[in-house]
Protein backbone atom coordinates (compact mmCIF):
# COMPACT_ATOMS: atom_id res chain seq x y z
CA UNK A 1 0.00 0.00 0.00
CA UNK A 2 1.14 3.53 -0.88
CA UNK A 3 1.54 5.84 2.15
CA UNK A 4 0.89 9.66 2.06
CA UNK A 5 4.43 10.56 2.02
CA UNK A 6 5.37 8.08 -0.99
CA UNK A 7 2.61 9.98 -3.06
CA UNK A 8 4.09 13.67 -1.75
CA UNK A 9 7.54 12.50 -2.82
CA UNK A 10 6.59 11.39 -6.41
CA UNK A 11 4.58 14.40 -6.54
CA UNK A 12 7.33 16.46 -5.61
CA UNK A 13 5.34 18.04 -2.94
CA UNK A 14 6.19 18.39 0.99
CA UNK A 15 3.88 16.22 2.77
CA UNK A 16 2.45 19.45 4.66
CA UNK A 17 1.58 20.68 1.18
CA UNK A 18 0.33 17.72 -0.01
CA UNK A 19 -2.05 17.50 3.50
CA UNK A 20 -2.98 21.50 2.68
CA UNK A 21 -5.24 20.00 -0.36
CA UNK A 22 -5.94 16.51 0.78
CA UNK A 23 -7.09 15.14 4.35
CA UNK A 24 -6.15 11.53 3.21
CA UNK A 25 -5.57 9.07 0.70
CA UNK A 26 -8.96 8.52 0.29
CA UNK A 27 -9.83 12.02 -0.94
CA UNK A 28 -6.56 11.89 -2.90
CA UNK A 29 -8.34 8.60 -4.37
CA UNK A 30 -11.53 10.45 -5.17
CA UNK A 31 -10.00 13.28 -6.71
CA UNK A 32 -7.80 10.98 -9.12
CA UNK A 33 -11.30 9.28 -9.86
CA UNK A 34 -13.07 12.56 -10.18
CA UNK A 35 -10.49 13.94 -13.15
CA UNK A 36 -10.43 10.39 -14.50
CA UNK A 37 -14.63 10.38 -15.19
CA UNK A 38 -13.78 14.28 -15.65
CA UNK A 39 -11.89 12.93 -19.02
CA UNK A 40 -15.25 10.52 -19.79
CA UNK A 41 -17.43 13.66 -19.54
CA UNK A 42 -15.86 15.19 -22.74
CA UNK A 43 -16.82 12.25 -24.59
CA UNK A 44 -19.98 12.67 -23.50
CA UNK A 45 -20.56 16.38 -24.41
CA UNK A 46 -19.36 15.46 -28.19
CA UNK A 47 -21.42 12.53 -28.29
CA UNK A 48 -24.76 14.42 -27.12
CA UNK A 49 -24.79 16.85 -29.76
CA UNK A 50 -27.65 17.13 -32.82
CA UNK A 51 -24.74 16.68 -34.60
CA UNK A 52 -23.73 13.16 -32.99
CA UNK A 53 -26.89 12.10 -32.56
CA UNK A 54 -28.19 12.48 -36.10
CA UNK A 55 -24.45 10.35 -37.20
CA UNK A 56 -26.13 7.76 -35.12
CA UNK A 57 -29.32 7.70 -36.73
CA UNK A 58 -27.90 7.93 -40.05
CA UNK A 59 -24.93 6.08 -39.66
CA UNK A 60 -25.05 3.94 -36.85
CA UNK A 61 -21.68 1.88 -37.46
CA UNK A 62 -19.89 4.85 -38.14
CA UNK A 63 -20.97 6.23 -34.70
CA UNK A 64 -20.01 3.08 -32.93
CA UNK A 65 -16.82 3.25 -34.49
CA UNK A 66 -16.14 6.35 -33.67
CA UNK A 67 -17.32 6.14 -29.94
CA UNK A 68 -14.92 2.33 -29.79
CA UNK A 69 -11.83 4.85 -30.62
CA UNK A 70 -12.72 7.71 -28.49
CA UNK A 71 -12.82 5.35 -25.65
CA UNK A 72 -9.89 2.97 -26.43
CA UNK A 73 -8.15 6.21 -26.59
CA UNK A 74 -9.77 7.82 -23.54
CA UNK A 75 -9.09 4.61 -21.06
CA UNK A 76 -6.71 3.84 -18.61
CA UNK A 77 -6.45 0.12 -18.13
CA UNK A 78 -4.13 0.57 -15.34
CA UNK A 79 -6.03 3.24 -13.41
CA UNK A 80 -9.54 1.38 -14.44
CA UNK A 81 -8.36 -1.90 -13.12
CA UNK A 82 -7.36 -0.28 -9.71
CA UNK A 83 -10.90 1.54 -9.58
CA UNK A 84 -13.27 -1.24 -10.23
CA UNK A 85 -11.39 -3.72 -7.37
CA UNK A 86 -11.29 -0.36 -4.96
CA UNK A 87 -15.03 0.30 -6.09
CA UNK A 88 -15.78 -3.20 -4.06
CA UNK A 89 -14.34 -1.67 -0.71
CA UNK A 90 -14.82 1.66 -1.11
CA UNK A 91 -18.69 3.01 -1.32
CA UNK A 92 -17.38 6.52 -2.43
CA UNK A 93 -15.67 5.01 -5.52
CA UNK A 94 -18.51 2.56 -6.47
CA UNK A 95 -21.23 5.42 -6.27
CA UNK A 96 -18.91 7.56 -8.39
CA UNK A 97 -18.48 4.22 -11.01
CA UNK A 98 -22.34 4.20 -10.35
CA UNK A 99 -23.24 7.80 -11.43
CA UNK A 100 -20.80 7.61 -14.81
CA UNK A 101 -21.75 4.38 -15.97
CA UNK A 102 -25.63 6.24 -15.58
CA UNK A 103 -24.70 9.26 -17.73
CA UNK A 104 -23.51 6.79 -20.28
CA UNK A 105 -26.27 4.88 -20.14
CA UNK A 106 -28.32 8.27 -20.45
CA UNK A 107 -26.18 8.50 -23.59
CA UNK A 108 -27.24 5.48 -25.08
CA UNK A 109 -31.18 5.88 -24.02
CA UNK A 110 -30.65 9.91 -25.96
CA UNK A 111 -29.19 7.81 -29.31
CA UNK A 112 -31.42 5.27 -29.57
CA UNK A 113 -34.69 7.61 -29.03
CA UNK A 114 -33.52 9.69 -31.49
CA UNK A 115 -32.84 6.89 -33.87
CA UNK A 116 -36.06 5.60 -33.49
CA UNK A 117 -38.21 8.24 -32.84
CA UNK A 118 -41.69 7.45 -31.61
CA UNK A 119 -41.70 3.93 -33.24
CA UNK A 120 -40.38 2.51 -29.83
CA UNK A 121 -43.43 2.74 -27.48
CA UNK A 122 -42.38 0.78 -24.52
CA UNK A 123 -39.89 2.59 -22.08
CA UNK A 124 -39.31 0.12 -20.20
CA UNK A 125 -38.18 -2.51 -22.83
CA UNK A 126 -35.97 0.80 -24.35
CA UNK A 127 -34.46 0.86 -20.72
CA UNK A 128 -33.35 -2.84 -20.22
CA UNK A 129 -32.18 -2.67 -24.26
CA UNK A 130 -29.92 0.20 -22.94
CA UNK A 131 -28.39 -1.73 -20.22
CA UNK A 132 -27.56 -4.93 -22.57
CA UNK A 133 -26.02 -2.01 -25.09
CA UNK A 134 -24.24 -0.50 -22.78
CA UNK A 135 -22.78 -4.10 -21.38
CA UNK A 136 -22.21 -5.27 -24.86
CA UNK A 137 -19.95 -2.06 -25.54
CA UNK A 138 -18.61 -2.06 -22.37
CA UNK A 139 -17.19 -6.13 -22.79
CA UNK A 140 -15.82 -5.01 -26.60
CA UNK A 141 -13.82 -2.24 -24.35
CA UNK A 142 -12.35 -4.20 -22.26
CA UNK A 143 -11.87 -7.09 -24.40
CA UNK A 144 -9.92 -4.74 -26.96
CA UNK A 145 -7.72 -3.49 -24.05
CA UNK A 146 -7.11 -6.44 -21.78
CA UNK A 147 -7.82 -9.30 -24.15
CA UNK A 148 -5.72 -11.28 -27.14
CA UNK A 149 -2.50 -9.03 -27.70
CA UNK A 150 -2.70 -10.68 -31.60
CA UNK A 151 -3.85 -7.06 -33.53
CA UNK A 152 -5.33 -9.08 -36.24
CA UNK A 153 -7.40 -10.78 -33.93
CA UNK A 154 -8.09 -7.77 -31.88
CA UNK A 155 -9.15 -5.75 -35.40
CA UNK A 156 -11.56 -8.91 -35.90
CA UNK A 157 -13.22 -8.67 -32.22
CA UNK A 158 -13.93 -4.86 -33.02
CA UNK A 159 -14.72 -5.17 -36.61
CA UNK A 160 -17.11 -7.91 -35.29
CA UNK A 161 -18.12 -6.47 -32.19
CA UNK A 162 -19.27 -3.29 -34.49
CA UNK A 163 -21.38 -5.48 -36.69
CA UNK A 164 -23.16 -7.05 -34.21
CA UNK A 165 -24.14 -4.18 -32.13
CA UNK A 166 -24.58 -2.00 -35.71
CA UNK A 167 -26.98 -4.98 -36.25
CA UNK A 168 -28.77 -5.21 -32.90
CA UNK A 169 -29.68 -1.39 -33.56
CA UNK A 170 -30.68 -1.44 -36.86
CA UNK A 171 -32.92 -4.63 -35.97
CA UNK A 172 -34.05 -3.08 -32.59
CA UNK A 173 -37.53 -3.53 -33.09
CA UNK A 174 -37.55 -6.96 -33.32
CA UNK A 175 -37.04 -7.63 -30.25
CA UNK A 176 -39.86 -5.85 -28.77
CA UNK A 177 -42.40 -6.91 -31.19
CA UNK A 178 -44.35 -9.60 -29.22
CA UNK A 179 -44.13 -13.58 -30.73
CA UNK A 180 -46.68 -14.33 -32.86
CA UNK A 181 -48.08 -17.86 -32.52
CA UNK A 182 -48.80 -19.10 -36.07
CA UNK A 183 -51.92 -20.59 -37.11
Amino acid sequence: MVSTNEIARRAGLSIGTLYAYYDDKKAILLALLQRYNDSFEIIFQKLNTPASLDLFQTAPREWLSGLLDLLLKQENPQFHRQIESLGSMIPEVQLTLKVQKEKMQELTYNCLTNYYGDSLSDRVQIRAGVILLFDFITALVDELLYGPKDPKIKATIAQQGLDFLTAIIQNWQTPFQPNKKSS
